[in-house]
């Protein structure tokens, strides 16, 4: 009795190694991914925005209302534990100035998840100086609202060149917090390139 199409008709399916070596060597995309991924990644890697943190003026940086025992000194701190504070109500400036001319590409926040977690933020450029009256006048180059997912320090959030080409100087304003009353940051880091010959020293 016939147990199968192929015992019937006298051919016999090919033992599995067989099967298995003949499917080695038809060209498919398992075996071209490896060099593609491959290329993707040292694609990645060249074009990877850097850390512009050794431009940052310490003496151009500053801050509005902020609590004297959580000073801007403590964004200089590696342990996520030291904080800039807000001090009378939630609303924070911190004011950043470049050594140079600098396109920016991105920037990441570090900052805690509790009742002090910034809500609303937004970035102004090339501001010599700004107060609360400003940031309400003044047309922000960007805002967002943030979660708590975006605070770790590790993501970055991308900035459109056509903004961020040219400056000297971010003015970001926490506008609000998760409690309402103490917005906190940790660090904040902005990333691209300097632009040659503009010192601004």
């Amino acid at each position: 009795a016939c147990e199968g199409a192929n015992t019937c008709t006298g051919r016999r399916a090919p033992p599995p190694q067989q099967a298995a070596h003949s499917s080695s060597r038809s060209p498919g995309p398992s075996i071209a991914a490896p060099p593609a991924s491959a290329a993707a990644l040292v694609a990645t890697m060249s074009k990877a925005p850097a850390d512009l943190s050794s431009y940052v003026s310490k003496d151009g940086t500053h801050g509005l209302n902020v609590d004297t025992r959580y000073p801007m000194s403590n964004l200089d701190n590696s342990d996520a534990r030291m904080q800039v504070r807000s001090d009378a109500d939630d609303q924070l400036i911190l004011h950043f100035a470049f050594t140079e001319k600098v396109k920016l590409t991105g920037f990441s926040i570090q900052a805690p998840t509790d009742e002090f977690m910034p809500k609303h933020i937004k970035l102004f450029t090339n501001q010599v100086s700004v107060d609360f009256n400003d940031v309400e006048s003044i047309p922000a180059a960007i805002e967002m609202d943030l979660e708590a997912s975006d605070l770790d320090g590790e993501k970055m959030f991308p900035l459109r060149v056509v903004k961020f080409n040219g400056i000297h100087s971010i003015t970001l304003f926490v506008e609000s917090s998760e409690g309402g009353d103490v917005a906190a940051v940790s660090a904040v880091k902005f990333f691209g390139e300097t632009l040659q010959g503009t010192n601004m020293s």
